[in-house]
């Protein structure tokens, strides 16, 4: 099937595809468009008449990033997948590992991480295998990937670490265990030593101790276990569900800063309720355990609705550790959808910004 006039892609000698339309008189004179940010191809789709009444051929393209299929620059440095476990009974606990190891990994100086619910969703829809190297480059836009099998004894647990490159060979593995009383502490002191390794392997420069590293060592077990349910439920869009869970986590620690930040993003999608409160509750809790994105994603939620909203997710999408985030793309393409308008955006912009949200 010919591809519309809309919806055409070119291979650029590096291999990536970049999106552009066509628009006007198809035998006219050739004349390109550029759009501005935010923007796509689409935006230069009201001309279509006047060029074609001028014997103008418009080329509309998509800026690197945008809509345009495969429009990446720039690879991540890492994917942390789930860990998976020698016996399935401890597949919660394996899972817990690799979210943690995800989480501790966030903010580490020198080092950007793919998108952790994106490489959590990829491992699940290959059925906990990377079928082929390029998953998590095209996918993910991760040179490096991280994966762990996990065994569980009485009081330790053991990890086979394997740390591949771009073209899927294994560039370092590691055997490591730890030993605790408990399971929750397993889990901890596995997430902080798995950590340690990739940053020591992937950034040696950086200087990390086990307190720096572990991101949510202020929280009980007991409360993150709901918070991760409730990451996966806000990843499948079950509001509800990742609403319950983020209470639960609530519950056991109301300190829990993310947990609450999480709340407020599940009670956006529900629509059923300002999350003003919620922003107000957050302000006053103590904000120096959040990421430097979910801090920036916060302040830029706080914004008025509008223009100083939409400057505000712009500012993030263009630092380049986080042009490729899908939740602040979502996030942006939201309040692009219910306020661009007013500014001349047209409504296929934020449409675009939607589906490269779901790509990523």
């Amino acid at each position: 099937m010919p591809e519309s006039p809309q919806d055409m892609t070119l291979t650029l000698p590096d291999g990536r595809q970049l999106g552009y339309a066509e628009y006007g008189d198809p035998a006219g004179l050739p004349t390109f468009y550029f759009h501005g940010f935010p923007g796509c191809r689409y935006e230069a789709r009201p001309l279509s008449e006047a060029a074609a009444a001028q014997g103008i051929r418009l080329v509309a393209l998509d800026r690197p990033g945008m809509p345009g299929p495969g429009a990446q620059a720039g690879l991540s440095d890492v994917a942390v997948f789930p860990c998976a476990a020698t016996d399935p009974d401890d597949s919660e606990i394996a899972e817990e590992v690799g979210w943690l190891v995800g989480l501790n990994m966030e903010d580490v100086p020198a080092l950007t991480r793919a998108s952790l619910p994106a490489a959590r969703s990829l491992y699940h829809r290959r059925n906990g295998e990377l079928v082929v190297p390029t998953d998590w480059t095209e996918r993910l836009n991760a040179s490096n990937a991280v994966r762990c099998l996990v065994t569980v004894g009485e009081g330790e647990l053991g990890v086979d670490l394997r740390l591949r490159n771009a073209d899927g060979k294994v560039r370092d593995t590691h055997a490591l265990s730890v030993s605790a009383d408990s399971d929750a502490e397993l889990v901890r002191s596995a997430a902080v030593a798995i950590s340690l390794h990739v940053i020591g392997e992937l950034a040696p420069e950086v200087t990390v101790t086990p307190g720096e590293v572990d991101r949510l060592a202020a929280q009980p077990i007991e409360a993150i276990r709901p918070f991760f349910l409730g990451d996966q439920a806000l990843q499948r869009g079950a509001w509800s569900s990742a609403a319950g869970f983020y209470e639960d986590a609530l519950a056991v620690d109301s300190s829990f800063t993310l947990a609450r930040l999480r709340l407020a993003e599940a009670h956006r999608w529900l629509a059923d309720r300002p999350i003003d409160d919620d922003l107000a509750r957050i302000r006053a809790m103590d904000l120096s355990s959040l990421s430097l994105l979910d801090s920036l994603l916060f302040e830029a939620s706080a914004q008025p609705h509008g223009h100083e909203q939409l400057r505000a997710y712009e500012a993030i999408l263009e630092r380049p550790e986080y042009r490729f985030d899908p939740y602040a793309t979502l996030l942006y393409a939201d309040e692009l959808y219910h306020r661009g308008a007013l500014w001349g955006v047209p409504i296929d912009s934020a449409i675009a910004l939607f589906r490269l949200a779901v790509r990523r």
